[in-house]
């Protein structure tokens, strides 16, 4: 029981700093991290914190463990970090679900976390994390909802080197906006995340609500740094 809660603890931190640590360092980088499929990967952690915390409800010892004990007092601050980046892709499923995520997490660092000042700093990190982390949620939850964005098309450059994408970014009553991003052709795209050069926005054209199909948005290539869209060149 004590190698099954230490490895479902360690497996459970891996999970959960995932995006936050990777996200980190892309942006360091100048590139942008993307989760292929966000509701899989939260629905992953919540279903591993319930058995993590069912494990830990059988588990009478005491856990001697100084790593093990230091992952699960870490376990509560990161679970309310990575909180804000699934609840633009997953929406208000996901904000109850973290809910009871950061609660099974506390519930971990409470009873298992050491050494006392560990847990403790981990618990007030948590508390002092709680509004502003409340704050990020709504705000990146209502921009979510007045969000559409659509790929129409993907157009590559003559050498492969970049690809413009078509979007339509419909806001229903509010009208939306057209918009020809670049992007680097060297990118990494798994089945569980994609990580590539954040986007040039070359090209953006507003529309009135119920006028979308109005707006046509025609790209063609002349070479890798110049492209024409709609009749008018543009370069980057």
């Amino acid at each position: 029981m004590k190698k099954l809660f230490s490895a479902l603890s360690c497996l459970l931190l891996a999970l959960i700093a995932f995006c936050p640590v990777i996200s980190l360092i892309c942006t360091a980088f100048g590139y942008k991290f993307t989760l292929v499929n966000p509701s899989v990967f939260a629905i992953a952690i919540f279903v591993l914190t319930a058995i993590t915390v069912l494990v830990s409800i059988f588990y009478k010892e005491v856990l001697e463990n100084k790593v093990i004990c230091t992952v699960v007092s870490a376990l509560t601050p990161m679970a309310l970090i990575n909180t804000g980046f699934y609840v633009r892709s997953c929406g208000i499923l996901w904000i109850l679900a973290s809910v009871l995520i950061c609660v099974g997490c506390g519930y971990l660092t409470i009873r298992h976390g050491s050494p006392l000042n560990v847990r403790t700093g981990a618990l007030v990190l948590s508390a002092g994390l709680l509004l502003p982390m409340a704050l990020i949620c709504f705000v990146l939850s209502v921009a979510g909802k007045t969000q559409n964005y659509n790929i129409l098309d993907t157009v590559d450059s003559p050498t492969g080197a970049y690809y413009a994408e078509i979007i339509d970014n419909n806001q229903g009553e509010k009208g939306g906006t057209k918009m020809v991003h670049i992007y680097p052709e060297k990118d990494i795209d798994t089945d569980v995340f994609q990580i590539r050069k954040k986007r040039i926005i070359i090209y953006e054209e507003f529309y009135k609500a119920n006028e979308a199909d109005k707006v046509e948005v025609v790209v063609q290539w002349k070479d890798d740094n110049h492209l024409v869209i709609n009749g008018k060149n543009y370069s980057f």
